[in-house]
């Protein structure tokens, strides 16, 4: 069975990510980051929502949240059924 999961982090941690890999592995300022980040792009979220869209399930990053423990019990079922 292919399953396909989508794991749903929030967007300040999302920017942490990208500050830290662009400064450290693109050799960027964090001027330049601030910069990059502050225009808007449309299509970065076009594609998050198309990736989003073609998911099985979506699990929450905090892995203590009630819809992570709603959605582990859901993967649970779905793999302990095939």
């Amino acid at each position: 069975m292919d399953l396909k999961i989508f794991v749903d982090t929030d967007a300040d941690i999302r920017l942490m990510r990208r500050m830290r890999r662009d400064m450290e592995e693109r050799g960027r300022t964090f001027a330049q980051v601030r910069e990059q980040y502050s225009k808007p792009c449309g299509h970065a979220r076009r594609v998050r929502r198309a990736v989003e869209a073609l998911r099985d399930l979506i699990v929450p990053e905090v892995a203590e949240s009630a819809r992570a423990r709603c959605d582990r019990g859901r993967l649970l079922q779905t793999l302990t059924a095939s």
